[in-house]
């Protein structure tokens, strides 16, 4: 019994760090429960990036700081066909790009961002 609540703690660790952080070089892997809406299940893709992360990107890239986000949208959202990853095993690549809209100082600019992640298979 304590062994499924902490899988079901962990399971929901791995969705809270897929929905509500912002995207990072770490690819996460959910579990086989979480199926895309995409492919006829119930999980949206994840929220779009915060406007810090928008800002900490447009300041990497050399722009003045003060840009304000207009529009944010999912462009692109792609389930892969199930394969074989190394220490994994079976897994779908779920990917989402989103397309931010930013006005500033250095005037509007348009950045595509990428969030992906691996679903298990059954």
């Amino acid at each position: 019994m304590g062994l499924v609540i902490l899988y079901g703690v962990l399971t929901f660790l791995q969705l809270c760090h897929w929905y509500l952080e912002d995207p990072s070089e770490v690819t996460v892997v959910l579990p086989s429960g979480v199926v895309p809406r995409l492919i006829g299940g119930v999980f949206p893709p994840p929220m779009p990036p915060t406007e810090r992360y928008i800002s900490n990107i447009t300041l990497a890239a050399g722009r003045k700081p003060g840009d304000i986000i207009l529009k944010s949208c999912v462009v692109q959202e792609e389930v892969s066909a199930p394969r074989m990853f190394p220490r994994i095993g079976n897994a779908r690549v779920w990917q989402v790009t989103y397309k931010v809209d930013v006005v500033g100082p250095d005037g509007r600019n348009t950045i595509y961002i990428d969030r992906s992640a691996v679903v298990l298979v059954p």
